[in-house]
């Protein structure tokens, strides 16, 4: 059996047919979208030493972020006055207490 090559007349082509080489019939075409779908590469996977290099600057970076929120909870317990009745504040407690110190600063002041 032998396919039609491009050596066939212009009028014997099938218009939406781009080569004229043996081409899909309509019903068996792919619509665009699928054919995006096909051709679209998946990212390659990182090698592990990347991604050890990444968790480990990750790693830093949060340690560097607790080390600053704790020294700004170290601030704010200075600034806020201690009640006697707790020996530890937990950060909850204290930003609770800030929040009372400043509105009654604010009624004093207003």
């Amino acid at each position: 059996m032998k396919l039609r090559a491009s050596c066939c007349a212009p009028s014997e082509r099938r218009p939406d047919a781009e080569h004229g080489y043996a081409s899909l019939s309509p019903s068996r075409r792919q619509s665009p979208l699928q054919a995006h779908r096909r051709r679209r590469r998946r990212p390659r996977p990182r090698p592990r030493k990347a991604l050890k290099d990444l968790r480990s600057v990750h790693n830093e970076l949060e340690k560097h972020r607790r080390a600053q929120l704790r020294q700004y909870l170290e601030q704010l317990k200075q600034q806020v006055p201690i009640s006697r009745d707790h020996a530890h504040y937990t950060t909850l407690s204290l930003l609770h207490q800030a929040r009372l110190h400043i509105k009654a600063s604010e009624t004093r002041w207003f």
